[in-house]
């Protein structure tokens, strides 16, 4: 990439980066390393032409998240449904993120249209975390 003069990294870390888990410190902790680490790597590249940003998805629909919340709701005697709204009410958009979204998210930072964005960490978490 630098001999080139022009790059993309696209890091992926997580919403837990920026607003952590309880009793998930491990996690947690690598999510804010990747953005850490992407600030950093984005100012010592740029001279090349590469940038470097991270992507910070929220809850994703699919089979992940599907067996975590039947695990939350056998273990807590409770619904799937009362469950799968801790996840999607306290959102904007009360839903979970389609793995599309973070997927086309990442084909923008691929692209020359995202030429002069570097150092970021973008979230795509429904309206969950704002900052």
């Amino acid at each position: 990439m630098k001999a080139k003069r022009r790059g993309r990294i696209i890091n992926i870390s997580s919403m837990s980066g920026k607003r952590p888990l309880v009793m998930r410190t491990p996690y947690t902790s690598s999510k804010m390393a990747v953005m850490g680490f992407t600030r950093t790597l984005a100012h010592e590249v740029g001279e090349f032409g590469i940038t470097v940003n991270s992507v910070c998805p929220g809850a994703t629909s699919g089979e992940r998240i599907d067996r975590v919340i039947r695990n939350l709701a056998e273990s807590q005697g409770r619904s799937e449904a009362e469950v799968t709204a801790d996840f999607t009410d306290p959102s904007a958009l009360k839903s979970l993120v389609d793995p599309e979204d973070t997927a086309e998210l990442v084909t923008f930072l691929a692209s020359d249209r995202a030429a002069h964005m570097t150092g970021q960490d973008i979230n795509v978490t429904a309206g969950l975390v704002w900052y």
